[in-house]
């Protein structure tokens, strides 16, 4: 999740965007089923089931988002830390929500869910559907037809009149693999796959027998959406495309609009609404545009994203607010004057656990681009999470220190001011603070890894980015203020580290165990090796 793009080639750039969206999603689609993998052995007391966010949507003041399998409750009135007020836990990973009336609909792995929203703050289970096809995409309802768009390109038309009894109405293939856009107007769905450069229109007319109409080339369609008789575009190359779909079949260009000063942005979501146009761009933020005269469009405002490299897939937006799922988090936007967009509030979710610390019944996570999380775990069988603090980076790792906690963020490969260390003082397990952030000595292309803890030395491991690697001693007795002792250059890759006493033992995916003289942490030397393959190592 390296949020640094390739600025010599934009095309490349944006390729790589939508490959890693594609392996993220693929990825995350059965993040919640390995949750639930656990065997008679060892019987599963309790869970902390957050997770990314990829999904929004509001209703009468209340906004849902999905939180990993969660779908959350929360108050579009709060501007700041934002509250949970009601959630359902679902057996899969929630990808979209869709409002109609008083009824949600949300969509996971291979499951439909239909929630009653008559008593929000509170959700009521109204059915739950087996889909027929796996990683469901993108959802639309329009009157009581859901339709739902399926990774591997294909469209099924799911009857919800009676919502205590959906049933498949119809389904027919309609593009190729990575389908993430689509759109609905009138008797006619417009579909956009990552794997193809044609926008493919679907006659929805008979939702017993829809088939394809047309298939028309525009650029690899990564957004779609639709607002009376105009389609509005989002290409792999950053351009903003406005189609007349008078015709629904031969959609006519009518304008089209770069956007991204160095042409390497990917437009990832558009929506609108009373005339005004918002469009999620990579690298830049959300867009609010006038379309008042299609030849001649304005940009009205630009307001960036809250964390760097992720960008929101489907946009919310009313009269007053605008939701964006970031993926680490659901971020609302207040949009009343779309002039001077400003940024209302973040709700932060999970972006996984990359390393968990136990002590005294708290638990410490490193949780990628979403920091440190800090979760009551005293009671198995009821989890709950106290605080979020942002590293403002990847965390990879995290150790104790007495009173504190070692954070360690990835390198990114170039200059990067958030990686190294991050120390915060967690003598209060609700309120925590940072006290100093060490960058330490970056190798070029690097990746931080692990970092261990011993007599208030830290030893942190770096694989270089063609061969080869580092192992950095920091001094942490004062923590508020660690610097660099020294740094042992390796010919092999080093990964997971543990320290104990005199001794460092490190496991290389290419090298073994390496085992460390660490009597002088201004010299470590290397004493002896297994041969084998490592990438872990415990005492």
């Amino acid at each position: 999740m390296n949020p640094q793009g390739n600025e010599e080639n934009p095309r490349l750039t944006a390729l790589s965007f939508l490959s890693q969206h594609k392996e993220r999603f693929l990825r995350d689609i059965q993040w919640d089923e390995r949750a639930l993998s656990v065997s008679d052995s060892f019987p599963l007391l309790g869970r902390w089931p957050w997770g990314p966010c990829y999904a929004v949507a509001a209703k009468d003041g209340y906004a849902l988002i999905g939180n990993g399998p969660l779908v959350q409750v929360l108050s579009l009135a709060d501007t700041g830390q934002q509250t949970v007020l009601g959630e359902f836990l679902t057996e899969a990973l929630v990808v979209d929500i869709a409002i109609k009336d008083s009824l949600a609909f949300v969509t996971g792995s291979q499951i439909l869910y239909v929630f009653s929203l008559a008593r929000l703050p509170s959700l009521e289970l109204v059915s739950e559907f087996t889909l027929p096809a796996v990683a469901p995409t993108r959802i639309q309802i329009v009157d009581t037809l859901l339709y739902v768009l399926f990774y591997s390109g294909g469209l099924t038309i799911i009857d919800v009149g009676d919502p205590a009894f959906p049933f498949v109405r119809s389904a027919v293939s309609v593009t190729e693999e990575a389908a993430f856009a689509l759109t609905v107007s009138g008797c006619h769905a417009f579909v956009g796959s990552f794997d193809s450069p044609n926008l493919t229109t679907v006659n929805v007319c008979n939702a017993d027998s829809p088939y394809v109409s047309s298939s028309n080339f525009t650029g690899i369609v990564v957004s779609v959406h639709t607002a009376d008789t105009l389609l509005y575009l989002g290409t792999i190359d950053g351009t903003l495309g406005v189609y007349s779909i008078t015709n629904p079949n031969e959609p006519e260009l009518m304008i089209q609009i770069p956007l991204g000063s160095s042409g390497n942005s990917v437009i990832s979501g558009i929506s609108s609404h009373s005339g005004t146009v918002y469009v999620s761009v990579s690298k830049l933020g959300v867009i609010s545009m006038s379309f008042d005269s299609v030849a001649y469009p304005s940009m009205l405002d630009t307001i960036p994203y809250p964390q760097a490299g992720f960008s929101g897939d489907k946009l919310w937006v009313s009269d007053e607010l605008l939701l964006s799922p970031q993926y680490v988090g659901a971020w609302t936007v207040d949009v009343q004057d779309s002039n001077n967009m400003s940024s209302r509030s973040f709700f932060t979710t999970s972006d996984g656990c990359l390393k968990t610390v136990v002590r005294d019944g708290y638990a410490y996570i490193a949780s990628g681009s979403t920091g440190l999380w800090i979760l009551d775990v005293k009671n198995a069988k009821d989890v709950r999470e106290l605080t979020n603090l942002s590293t403002g980076g990847f965390a990879v790792d995290v150790a104790l220190l007495g009173d504190y906690a070692v954070v360690l963020n990835a390198s990114t490969g170039v200059a990067d001011t958030n990686s190294g260390l991050w120390v915060a003082n967690i003598s209060d397990p609700e309120r925590p603070n940072i006290v100093s952030h060490h960058i330490g000595e970056v190798m070029p292309a690097a990746i931080r890894n692990r970092i261990s803890i011993s007599d208030s030395t830290a030893y942190i491991t770096q694989v270089g980015g063609v061969g080869g690697g580092h192992i950095e001693v920091v001094d942490l007795r004062e923590p508020v203020m660690p610097y660099t002792r020294s740094v042992l250059q390796v010919d092999w890759w080093p990964y997971d580290v543990v320290a104990e006493n005199d001794l460092v033992f490190v496991a290389s995916p290419d090298s073994g165990i390496r085992i460390l003289d660490a009597s002088n942490p201004d010299s470590l030397l290397e004493m002896s090796s297994a041969s084998s393959l490592a990438m872990a190592v415990l005492i």
